[in-house]
Parts: C-alpha cells; sequence; structure tokens
C-alpha cells in the first residue's frame, strides 16, 4: 500500500515539537543531497562542453561509440 504524504504529515504531526524539527531537518538535508548531486551534474557538463568548445576535447558520432562500446562488451563476454 502506498504512503500517502498527508499520511506522513498526519503521523508527524502526533511528535513532539523537538522531533517534528529533527523530522524536517533530515527532509531538508535528503533535497539538499539532491540539490548538491544536480549542481555537480551540471558543473560537469559545463566542463565538458568548455573541454569541447575549445578543442580540447572532439565529438565522436554516436555510431562510431555504439560500435566500440559493442566491441568492448563482445571482447569482455565472447560467444
Amino acid at each position: 500500500m502506498a504512503v500517502l504524504t498527508k499520511d506522513v504529515f498526519d503521523l508527524g504531526m502526533q511528535l513532539p515539537p523537538d522531533e517534528r524539527e529533527k523530522l524536517a531537518n533530515l527532509l531538508l538535508d535528503s533535497l539538499e543531497v539532491v540539490e548538491a548531486e544536480d549542481r555537480e551534474l551540471q558543473e560537469e557538463i559545463q566542463r565538458r562542453w568548455d573541454r569541447y568548445e575549445s578543442g580540447e576535447e572532439q565529438a565522436i558520432p554516436i555510431e562510431d561509440y555504439l560500435a566500440d562500446l559493442q566491441r568492448r562488451i563482445d571482447a569482455k563476454h565472447p560467444t
């Protein structure tokens, strides 16, 4: 059975104020982790784009990438 947000809220409201505060902080901290991961991902995307734009890195056609990936898989798991 799915737990609904309202059910969690109602249960949380039964906690003493100091425990509600702890719960609220735990929930907020969990969002900050996601935001930090999103920021890190965006920063990595920007670094890669900058290297591409500067000519430090080159793009390859997706077909070439997939063919290389398939060759590597086949090499590790011969049939």
